[in-house]
């Protein structure tokens, strides 16, 4: 038996899940701004050529089972908030 609050996480931790699974754009463009931030942070501040280098763009591919994992969770927080 869990309380709502606990529902309630388990219903978000479940959306994103499916959210990253089912869109895996969205995580690469997140990593895409993360990556991209220290030079959009630092645009007074001259950045040398070798801080430049060190960012490398990241290619994340977001797995299809999260969208299942993402369901799971859902299910399974759903049915141990009504037992």
């Amino acid at each position: 038996m869990i309380n709502s609050g606990q529902l309630v996480n388990g219903l978000w931790m479940g959306a994103i899940l499916i959210l990253f699974g089912l869109a895996p754009d969205i995580l690469q463009k997140a990593a895409d701004a993360i990556s991209t931030f220290p030079t959009a942070a630092l645009l007074r501040i001259h950045t040398s050529s070798r801080f430049r280098s060190m960012i490398h763009p990241v290619a994340i591919r977001a797995p299809r089972w999260l969208a299942l994992l993402g369901i799971a969770i859902i299910l399974l927080g759903t049915l141990a908030y009504i037992a």
